[in-house]
């Protein structure tokens, strides 16, 4: 997501906030661009659900929000992205390679949006009541449950979720007319 969209994003929070204080929603589900909405609604008493579209594995390789937030976390330089976690406890050769590294450590830079990624992140998880994941537990189970267990949190997989019309193969004019 583009920084000015989320500086775009981000002035929704004074809204956000009138419209769950007046309409007093029993849940509210997010993505991770609205890091400010879990204290928000903890604050007026109304549940959060955190849809991730993210796989459990990908998760589980950059370990507990809580650790990250606090600086607790056992990864401290770059160089130990570039070995599985020990948080991990089958064999798993899941780690980045040099490129990957480079591309992720975009996450902790500065940006026009005045928030670091890994900060918007870690804060969107920490702040949920339930994890809402685009997984299943017959393909992910064993990584599922190392997600519940460093992440403290309950975590539904929602399946697989279908293809939208426009991702079809069919051929559809408008649709051709809108991509041109």
């Amino acid at each position: 997501m583009s920084p000015y969209l989320k500086n775009a994003y981000g002035g929704l929070e004074p809204a956000m906030a009138d419209f769950l204080e007046n309409f007093a929603p029993d849940w509210v589900i997010y993505d991770v661009a609205p890091y400010w909405l879990p204290p928000i609604a903890a604050k007026l008493g109304v549940s959060c659900a955190y849809f991730c579209t993210f796989s459990a594995w990908s998760i589980v390789f950059f370990g507990s929000a809580f650790s990250m937030i606090t600086g607790t976390g056992q990864r401290k330089k770059m160089k130990d992205y570039t070995v599985a976690p020990e948080w991990v406890p089958f064999k798993s050769s899941i780690s980045l390679r040099p490129y990957e590294l480079m591309k992720n450590s975009e996450g902790i830079k500065e940006n026009p949006s005045g928030v670091l990624e890994t900060f918007r992140f870690d804060f969107v998880i920490s702040g949920c009541d339930v994890f809402l994941m685009r997984s299943r537990e017959e393909l992910e189970s064993d990584w599922l449950k190392v997600l519940r267990d460093i992440q403290q949190k309950t975590i539904l997989p929602l399946e697989l979720l279908p293809l939208a019309a426009h991702d079809s193969m069919e051929e559809d004019e408008t649709w051709m007319k809108i991509t041109e």
